[in-house]
């Protein structure tokens, strides 16, 4: 045997998704191949390409791979690859693929074998939403309001819980069953007021908005609802999709009288760094989740709708652009439809 064959996703244009097939060289010496059992969806980044919106980073936008959030066995291995072993588990960011191939120094994390594969592939899911947390310098006992009740929205909420931050979810969506025993507090976005905000945040207003929406309403609420000295910190991409606003979007009445702070997602190190340098890299934050979810703290079933074959993706994609359900994360079998 000289290669293998690897099947995978690619996007040629909008809604125009294909499976291809390319062939695989055996490892060379610093490198290892690995077969995908479960990868997960992220709805925002993935129907976004798939139906044609502008992209977020100049240069060509077609043809390109879907997805990042990839669980894997691995099956081959290099002479030089020492940190891996046949049959270890890994969480990497590769594409929806049957088959990959990665240096030995290209992100791979080793999940525990007795935790449930499917709930570890939506940890970088769990990861953005820590993230955002940890750019807002998040600390017990602050009020973070988070706009949205996407994927991003809800597993931001869940990691909110473990830093003892209360948190509130604003949505116009009904609040769905699964949530009920969660602890996450739900706001209808229509029903707001600076008294019912007051009185939820007792009396101090939202120290910390993490807004996951593109739609410009949502962008002027997360100036609405942040106090004063507050902090705004973006996972969604305001305007994305949306026509110009008819206000300004960075209205001094908001931005210099309540000398907000408008942050993106901060710099991570996806290396191996020592904490010295960087507390918090890549790693570290995704064995924190794993932890948590093989202890029972996190439960990723409550952003977990479906689990199909992975031959289903462009159908799920299209169920996702109707918008006549609340879809969370979807996770793709790759271990049982081979």
């Amino acid at each position: 045997m000289s290669s293998l064959t690897t099947k995978y996703y690619k996007l040629l244009g909008p809604k125009q998704l294909i499976m291809a097939e390319d062939s695989l060289e055996l490892p060379s010496a610093d490198e290892y191949v690995a077969k995908t059992l479960f990868s997960a969806i992220s709805p925002g980044t993935e129907t976004a390409a798939y139906a044609g919106m502008e992209p977020l980073r100049p240069g060509k936008v077609y043809p390109r791979i879907q997805g990042y959030c990839n669980l894997a066995e691995v099956i081959l291995t290099g002479d030089q690859v020492e940190h891996l072993n046949v049959g270890d588990l890994i969480i990497t960011f590769q594409s929806h693929r049957n088959l990959f191939k990665q240096h030995k120094n290209d992100f791979a994390l080793v999940v525990p074998k007795n935790i449930d594969l499917k709930q570890a592939a939506t940890a970088y899911l769990f990861h953005l939403g820590l993230h955002a947390l940890q750019t807002a310098n998040t600390q017990a006992g602050h009020q973070v309001g988070i706009i949205g009740m996407g994927t991003l929205g809800i597993t931001t909420a869940l990691m909110c819980q473990l830093t003892n931050a209360e948190s509130f979810v604003f949505s116009n969506q009904q609040k769905p069953a699964q949530f009920n025993n969660t602890g996450i507090t739900f706001y209808p976005k229509q029903l707001l007021s600076d008294e019912a905000i007051l009185s939820a945040t007792h009396q101090v207003g939202f120290d910390i908005i993490i807004n996951t929406s593109n739609k410009w309403d949502d962008w002027k609420l997360a100036m609405q609802l942040v106090r004063k000295g507050g902090t705004i910190v973006n996972l969604g991409f305001p305007g994305r999709g949306e026509p110009l606003p008819n206000f300004n979007p960075l209205d001094p009445t908001y931005i210099y009288f309540k000398n907000i702070q408008i942050k993106p997602l901060q710099f991570i190190n996806e290396s191996e760094v020592s904490p010295f340098e960087f507390r918090f890299n890549m790693k570290r934050n995704m064995d924190y989740i794993l932890a948590n979810m093989l202890s029972g703290k996190l439960n990723p079933d409550a952003i977990i709708s479906d689990c199909i074959p992975y031959t289903e993706l462009a159908a799920q994609y299209e169920n996702y652009l109707k918008k006549d359900s609340l879809l969370f994360t979807t996770i793709l079998d790759w271990k049982n439809h081979a």
